[in-house]
């Protein structure tokens, strides 16, 4: 995915993050910034983390936060993820606070083919209709 936004969104930095606290903690600080978000629901078990236990939690802990109230919707979120029973959850809770929320559906967890085909489409799309604002654009 970082490569394909490089490609697409040049000058446009891009961060990744494993995990819902992180990716809530800099939404609500840069959400009005953000050009795209996209969101899986499963981030892997629990962990440690700076020598104590850290859930990850999961997409649904980030989408419950946007629609919370705190920020506007300010970008497209693209939901992709092979829990396909949460990502109709994820993008209902996005969609009814006022987030353009779309699906991309991973066909297989073990290939990486679906990224540079149907995400990267998605992201086409977005950009070809003026969905994805780059830097005051």
């Amino acid at each position: 995915m970082r490569a394909v936004l490089t490609e697409l969104l040049a000058g446009v930095e891009v961060l990744a993050f494993d995990n819902a606290p992180d990716a809530i903690d800099f939404l609500r600080v840069y959400a009005d910034r953000t050009v795209l978000i996209s969101l899986d629901h499963d981030l892997g078990p629990s962990r440690v983390r700076d020598g104590a236990a850290f859930e990850p939690g999961d997409g649904r802990d980030v989408c419950v936060f946007l629609g919370g109230g705190e920020c506007r919707p300010a970008c497209p979120a693209i939901v992709h993820s092979a829990n396909y029973q949460m990502v109709m959850v994820m993008v209902e809770m996005l969609r009814e606070r006022g987030w353009a929320a779309t699906i991309v559906s991973p066909y297989s967890q073990l290939a990486l083919g679906w990224i540079d085909k149907e995400w990267r489409a998605e992201v086409e799309w977005l950009i070809a209709n003026g969905k994805i604002q780059r830097g005051g654009e």
